[in-house]
């Protein structure tokens, strides 16, 4: 892994990619709590099995469950979800967002901005590059509110044409559901997710 930013004294703030998905997780989070929510799509399903999830995490009571946003309805190619241990709305999630890039250039270009971007305007993260993971891949840690009460693990990565976004949200809660304990797990699950998009 190549480092792009070092972690530093806490300034407040977001980075570009945490307020992109900060707005994409608070929607499905509340869309999934008071609205609706679509059908799951088969095509999501297969590229992150629950199972996958508690074979990767680092341990937990409890049985992961999935649930979809009544924003954004799930299509092959386009996948808006929250995975959580017991369906649980109110503490941890690993958010997974798959989107068109257009192209695989296209798909390239877009994370490569957002990892560009991010590493540049946030100081408070740990940015690195992801080496073997689809066709480009950055990884990041770090608050993901000015209090530092949550921090988020993060992938994202292009893989034949797709940006895919991996995200997981510890809250400093005290409340039970937390299953990821690291990036590197975080990583392991792109990894996954990668090897279903390049079969």
């Amino acid at each position: 892994m190549t480092k792009l930013n070092g972690s530093g004294t806490l300034k407040g703030g977001l980075s570009v990619v945490a307020l992109v998905i900060s707005v994409l997780l608070t929607a499905t989070t509340a869309h999934a709590q008071f609205g609706e929510a679509t059908a799951p799509h088969d095509w999501c399903d297969a590229l992150l099995p629950t199972t996958v999830i508690e074979e990767l995490a680092g341990g937990f009571d409890g049985r992961i469950e999935r649930r979809t946003s009544s924003l954004v309805e799930e299509t092959e190619g386009r996948c808006t979800r929250t995975y959580s241990v017991d369906g649980q709305r109110l503490t941890d999630d690993l958010v997974l967002l798959v989107s068109p890039g257009g192209s695989v250039d296209g798909a390239v270009r877009n994370v490569r901005f957002i990892g560009d971007t991010g590493s540049a305007d946030d100081v408070t993260a740990h940015y690195e590059w992801v080496d073997d993971l689809g066709d480009l891949a950055f990884a990041y840690f770090g608050p993901y509110s000015p209090t530092g009460t949550v921090w988020h693990f993060t992938v994202a990565f292009a893989m034949n044409g797709h940006v895919v976004e991996v995200a997981y949200y510890n809250w400093d809660d005290g409340l039970p559901g937390k299953f990821v304990q690291s990036l590197e797990e975080v990583i392991e699950i792109a990894r996954r997710i990668a090897s279903v998009l390049g079969s």
